[in-house]
């Protein structure tokens, strides 16, 4: 037992995939290095293979574990060469760091024997490094610090630029103080509501309708001003601390969603971003499931966006989680598709139903021909393997008129709206009316125009002969109100109408109605056939359980009008 122990200890101190020193065990042994030597000589490195994820999409997961074992020899074997003066680990991924003698770092000296070795395993692929470079200063600071402002100076360094590395100053000092004072009151901010969602609506090309928005959050801080999303996302998917922020967004659309349905104000589906941390945490599907379940909402209000390089970072995990939030009703969408290099991949592995295209090729249309043949051939792609198509960063009227020509589904940009306030976007949605069919608004509710939406409808004109009851009804002010039904309707209760103007006669059992107020609500944003089930009562009195489905008809004189099949499962629940 004590020999186990001490073998998961040792285990604990090692990656185990390159054979270098774990995160923690870096931080100790750097720690005792810089202890015995003069500190201000010594310099703590980090580094990462550009477009890494590359080798993974084009040769395999073994593939991309076969380079970061190599070069966990490589470095491991510089390592013996410095008679225990310099230290290496590897953080995650890609990703590693090393403290060293200052003069021991030579840099392209280094670059090149790594090159050379990789060059061996036959990839066909060049494979770059970035290296962000710290000089020890201050003698108060960690390992773990000093490491800290080397990944800072590690993501100043462009891609493929002039220097593959660049050395932390006085300016990235600032960004980390910074970083240090919006982590430091990030929690504080949320309880005091300092971050607010925002909404940006997406429009359907054909209809000019919302049909759907999405989440974005905006932080104004008290002392620093409004701090812009691209600095403190990054920032708090690096500390762990986006988990909490991304739960305050689920959880306030899940309100606002909520407290329309109370009050009867119109919906679309809200998307929410999940950054690649929450994939990271094994009870993201239950964390969903039970907001749902606390606001009573149905899956298909709350959408969710992911990003492409959230695939690439565990692709089997991905699968298994989205396949997880896909059998409980959830849409996926595909975010900035087309920026990264696992597009065709994933489509093929996971469970999405929306393509989100980068607003990358909507700004290069002007200037490149390309640009506009790609988004045609994404769309093309999207139509045959039946997803939906959203396109961001829609600005003008050309580019709307273009995509909708090459049957782009929706689109997203500052051409439609910009992000808006909550308050904005409930103005905007109480003005919002869906398109309605004109057979429905200019004729009178009698026979033959019952038989002109069966015509207009063939999909529900094929059920007739299958249906007991059908009624035809209106929806205005709360109000259910039957137009008109079938014989098998006058068999089932025994009465044409669900009008309580009369005797007070009303066959929705009360703690039922708003069961039959959601399903209809649900029927018409969701623009398709919804089933449900209730309790009803005969006009003589007895109880009753009905399976009904209903089917969002248009609008008519300002009410929703609704073709409602029912089958009564009395009899049959007593089996």
């Amino acid at each position: 037992m004590k020999e186990d122990v001490i073998e998961q200890a040792e285990f604990a101190k090692y990656d185990g995939l390159t054979g270098l020193y774990s995160r923690q065990y870096f931080f100790a042994q750097a720690e005792k290095v810089l202890s015995t030597h003069q500190r201000k000589e010594y310099i703590v490195v980090c580094s990462n293979i550009v477009k890494f994820k590359l080798v993974n999409e084009l040769f395999g997961t073994s593939a991309g574990d076969y380079v970061l074992k190599t070069l966990g020899g490589v470095v491991r074997r510089w390592q013996r060469d410095s008679h225990g003066r310099d230290v290496f680990g590897r953080f995650h991924s890609d990703h590693f760091v090393g403290c060293m003698p200052l003069g021991r770092l030579h840099m392209q000296s280094f670059i090149g024997y790594c090159q050379a070795v990789l060059e061996k395993l036959d990839l066909n692929i060049n494979v770059n490094f970035t290296f962000g470079i710290y000089k020890v200063n201050d003698e108060n600071m960690t390992v773990k610090e000093m490491t800290d402002c080397a990944i800072v100076a590690l993501q100043s360094v462009t891609p493929n630029g002039s220097k593959p590395y660049a050395v932390y100053d006085n300016i990235m000092q600032d960004k980390i103080r910074r970083d240090q004072m919006l982590a430091a009151s990030m929690k504080n901010s949320l309880d005091s509501g300092e971050f607010q969602v925002f909404y940006q609506p997406m429009y359907d090309f054909s209809t000019k309708q919302i049909t759907r928005a999405e989440a974005l959050v905006r932080w104004f801080h008290p002392q620093l001003g409004t701090v812009r999303p691209n600095e403190f996302i990054p920032l708090f998917e690096r500390n762990g601390m986006i988990v909490l922020l991304d739960l305050y967004i689920w959880e306030t659309v899940c309100q606002h969603q909520r407290q329309c349905l109370d009050v009867m104000r119109p919906i679309v589906p809200v998307s929410v971003n999940v950054s690649r941390v929450d994939f990271y945490h094994q009870d993201i599907v239950e964390r969903l499931t039970i907001l749902l379940k606390k606001y009573d909402l149905p899956p298909w209000v709350l959408e969710l966006e992911v990003t492409e390089s959230v695939y690439m970072d565990d692709p089997r995990q991905m699968h298994v989680i989205l396949m997880q939030l896909k059998e409980l009703g959830f849409h996926i969408l595909m975010d900035d598709f087309g920026s990264g290099y696992s597009s065709l991949n994933m489509l093929m592995n996971l469970p999405v139903d929306t393509l989100k295209i980068d607003m990358l090729f909507i700004r290069q249309m002007d200037i490149s021909q390309r640009a506009g043949d790609i988004i045609g051939s994404i769309v093309r792609m999207a139509q045959w393997l039946n997803l939906e198509t959203v396109m961001e960063g829609v600005e003008t009227r050309t580019q709307s008129e273009y995509l909708k020509n090459i049957g782009c589904n929706t689109g997203q940009g500052y051409y439609f709206s910009k992000p808006i306030s909550e308050s904005d976007f409930l103005h905007l949605m109480d003005e919002y009316t869906p398109p309605a069919s004109e057979e429905i608004i200019n004729t009178d509710y009698n026979m033959s125009c019952y038989k002109t939406i069966m015509a207009y409808d063939r999909k529900i004109m094929g059920l007739l002969d299958l249906l007991n009851g059908i009624g035809l009804y209106e929806l205005k002010n709360s109000t259910l109100i039957l137009l008109w039904a079938n014989h098998g309707y006058a068999q089932i209760w025994g009465r044409h109408t669900l009008s309580t103007s009369n005797d007070g006669w009303n066959p929705i059992q009360p703690a039922d109605q708003i069961i039959v107020q959601r399903s209809l609500e649900q029927a018409k944003w969701k623009k398709e056939t919804v089933s449900f089930t209730y309790h009803s009562i005969h006009y003589d009195g007895h109880s009753m359980l009905m399976y009904a489905r209903a089917h969002y008809l248009g609008m008519r004189n300002n009410g929703d009008v609704y073709l409602i099949t029912f089958f009564d499962l009395t009899d049959w629940s007593c089996l």
